[in-house]
């Protein structure tokens, strides 16, 4: 078995490239602003992760109220707003003006696992699966993780799995219990890049070794596929990071989300 490489100071910029790639590609147009890029998918207008303000460069200090305000403009007659800050320090400097003002504030990790894994989870316990199957899957996540969300708009965020596999040629894995499918993630390939994402594992059947196995599997085909550099992106507040740690994912960079919805 070959042993994940040390990291290297080009990670973060190819990680980084290929965020902007797949946020790029799944996306049916995009605006330019003052402070970076909009980006829009026409046919999902409640994804939020679709129809955002991307702040991008890192020269100079940006303020928040300006960066809100410049979003309220590009998204004016959508129920969210969504602004990605590439730059940490940007980010960072901006997070308490966004905090105050009742938006929700994320700092996120990107980790390219580049360790060895702790020895645990089997990958042999997960299974390619089939789009219809992906997308079934996470309705059911989306039912359990947001009860109160509409019906209609949880199939239609679910429905997004197609948009993935169609424009960034994403693959889908998955794990069962006695016929049920218990957990899932994706994965994208790009230019000897490979992210693994939407790592998600019914509430019942958690504790089980499940997501480390389609986490494994996933990493496993990426690597058969002849990525170099595996990665995931996880919230820095969060216990999952700690999972993808023992899994031999070692932090490379950071970023900052913040994200307002229309009560």
């Amino acid at each position: 078995m070959v042993e994940p490489a040390p990291t290297t100071p080009d990670d973060a910029t190819r990680i980084a490239e290929a965020m902007r790639w797949i946020e790029d590609v799944t996306s049916t147009r995009a605006v330019a602003s003052r402070f970076g890029t909009a980006l829009y998918h026409d046919g999902f207008r409640v994804r939020y992760d679709s129809n955002f303000l991307r702040v991008e460069g890192s020269d100079g200090t940006i303020d928040g109220a300006e960066v809100a305000a410049e979003c309220d403009r590009l998204f004016d007659g959508f129920t969210h707003r969504e602004v990605i800050v590439e730059d940490p320090r940007r980010g960072a400097a901006m997070a308490p003006w966004f905090a105050e003002h009742g938006w929700r504030v994320d700092r996120l990790v990107t980790l390219a696992r580049r360790a060895p894994s702790d020895g645990r989870g089997d990958p042999g316990l997960a299974e390619e699966l089939a789009l219809d199957d992906a997308i079934g899957f996470a309705a059911v996540v989306h039912r359990e993780s947001f009860p109160r969300t509409d019906p209609p708009v949880i199939d239609t965020l679910a429905a997004f799995r197609r948009v993935l596999r169609d424009r960034a040629g994403a693959r889908f894995f998955g794990a069962r219990v006695d016929g049920v499918l218990a957990a899932s993630c994706e994965l994208y390939l790009h230019d000897g890049t490979a992210q693994i994402e939407d790592v998600n594992t019914l509430e019942r059947f958690r504790g089980r070794g499940l997501a480390r196995a389609v986490v494994l599997r996933a990493a496993a085909e990426a690597g058969a596929s002849g990525a170099d550099l595996i990665w995931l992106i996880a919230d820095d507040g969060d216990w999952p990071k700690d999972l993808y740690a023992k899994l031999g994912f070692v932090r490379v960079g950071t970023f900052w989300q913040y994200t307002l919805a229309d009560d």
